[in-house]
């Protein structure tokens, strides 16, 4: 079996110390736990940055473990206007448990329409 060809070209870096800083990044987390990358870049980057979570298992446990580490920790969803109830209740139900309010996106108006809209048969 050959090795898949990527599907574009790897970035390169702009700048000498990008290269070092990448380095040296890929050292630090090469063996380093979800929570320890996590905790890091919460110390690195909150409140900038923000969990994204749809209401499934993986974001579920992506915001406990991020809440452990700082309970002040963002939270976004994005909202579709197609989501099931559930996926309401279970945002209710974050706020209640963890004090996260979870901050709903929403897609601009015209394209959400136009994937909505029924389609003609041909």
């Amino acid at each position: 079996m050959s090795e898949r060809e990527p599907i574009h070209e790897p970035a390169l870096p702009y700048i000498d110390e990008e290269v070092e800083a990448i380095h040296a990044a890929a050292d630090r987390f090469e063996h380093a736990t979800a929570p320890e990358l996590l905790e890091w870049a919460l110390d690195r980057f909150h409140p900038r940055m923000a969990i994204s979570a749809a209401g499934g298992v993986d974001g579920m446990a992506l915001i406990d473990m991020a809440w452990r580490i700082n309970p002040e920790i963002r939270v976004f969803t994005l909202d579709t206007g197609r989501l099931p109830p559930e996926t309401y209740t279970l945002f209710e139900e974050i706020r209640e448990h963890y004090g996260i309010a979870v901050e709903f996106e929403y897609p601009t108006a015209r394209p959400s329409r136009s994937w909505s809209r029924p389609r003609a048969r041909t």
